[in-house]
């Protein structure tokens, strides 16, 4: 049942928090992330300055009961340049996923290898929230005024997620706050540290009730867009996949609209000597540009829209966590849900 308006947003505050302690706790596996399809919007590094700044307003989503201001999916992306494999987890709409069947057994090896590579092909979270654009002075500012999905890693997704067991319902157009985004280059990647709430609380569009429910119009159904079954393909079809890519196969990461246009395992994935034909690069790509895509990851696995570890050496035994964005209570449900049985 949609919620239709802005109004009631702190009545339903309470499930919402619940709902955030319930995300933190499923142990889903993997998925998604972004690209520009006109309903996205990202924040970049402008060329010629230290810091680009932005003014977003995050929005409940309406379309759904108690208005939960983002979603969140996971994006299995590992690979070296050339042959990466980017997979939408279906673990994040509770369906089996083989690559997690895989990997999170790997977490329990006394092999430091094994550990290696599940810490390379571990979903990473991907958050998704319905954002007003406050402040945009790229394109001259077209952008502002305007309803997109912001695609966030874990870092900011993180801020949401403290904001909300603070108590503090920063999505609420009446009483809540902007969210100021500061980016900077650090070593080729993207930075986000300094971005955080305002202090102050204010009124979206001055409380003006007619043009905040022309915004709450604008608002996109999370649930279907970011969680629909379109944006994953099946078991059976990662499984062949996932199978490929282990045996030096080129794989497509080209998401297509509508499982039939995958129904032949020729349109997903190609040998190294067989060339690409025209009509398999035509396929609709739901993710994202491969290039923005790796670009991403790569920012993830490095900084996660944060960290400041932006080294090249490939990850050891005795690398920090966080270089991998992994959270060890969340392997270790992993792993209870792959050895039920304490195995």
């Amino acid at each position: 049942m949609a919620m239709k308006s802005f109004k009631n947003i702190r009545e339903m505050f309470d499930k919402v928090k619940e709902s955030v302690e319930e995300s933190k706790n499923k142990k889903f596996t993997n998925k998604d992330f972004s690209m520009a399809d006109g309903k996205r919007w990202k924040p970049t590094a402008q060329k010629g300055e230290n810091v680009s700044k932005y003014v977003v307003r995050f929005l409940p989503n309406p379309y759904s009961e108690t208005g939960k201001p983002f979603v969140i999916r996971k994006l299995h992306g590992f690979g070296p340049e050339g042959n990466k494999l980017y997979e939408n987890c279906p673990w994040s709409i509770g369906k089996k996923c083989p690559i997690c069947l895989d990997v999170n057994p790997m977490f329990k090896s006394e092999n430091p290898t094994d550990k290696d590579m599940a810490y390379k092909r571990y979903g990473k979270k991907r958050y998704f929230a319905n954002v007003y654009i406050v402040s945009d002075p790229r394109e001259n500012g077209a952008m502002e005024g305007k309803v997109y999905i912001w695609e966030m890693g874990k870092k900011l997704g993180s801020k949401l997620e403290k904001a909300i067991d603070e108590d503090f319902v920063f999505y609420d157009p009446y009483e809540g706050a902007d969210f100021n985004v500061e980016v900077k280059t650090v070593k080729d990647f993207p930075n986000y540290d300094a971005s955080d709430f305002s202090r102050k609380t204010t009124k979206l569009l001055d409380g003006d009730d007619e043009k905040l429910n022309e915004v709450c119009g604008q608002c996109y159904d999370l649930e279907k867009e970011i969680l629909g079954e379109e944006n994953f393909r099946t078991f059976e079809q990662i499984e062949e996949r996932y199978s490929a890519y282990n045996r030096g196969e080129q794989v497509s990461n080209s998401f297509p609209k509508n499982d039939k246009q995958e129904q032949e395992s020729d349109n997903s994935v190609t040998k190294k000597s067989e060339p690409k034909n025209e009509e398999q690069e035509e396929v609709p790509d739901l993710i994202g540009q491969i290039e923005e895509a790796r670009e991403e990851m790569q920012s993830d696995d490095k900084s996660d829209d944060a960290e400041e570890n932006t080294t090249e050496e490939e990850p050891t035994e005795t690398s920090d966590d966080e270089d991998f964005d992994i959270d060890i209570e969340e392997f270790e449900e992993e792993l209870k849900k792959s050895f039920p049985d304490g195995e």
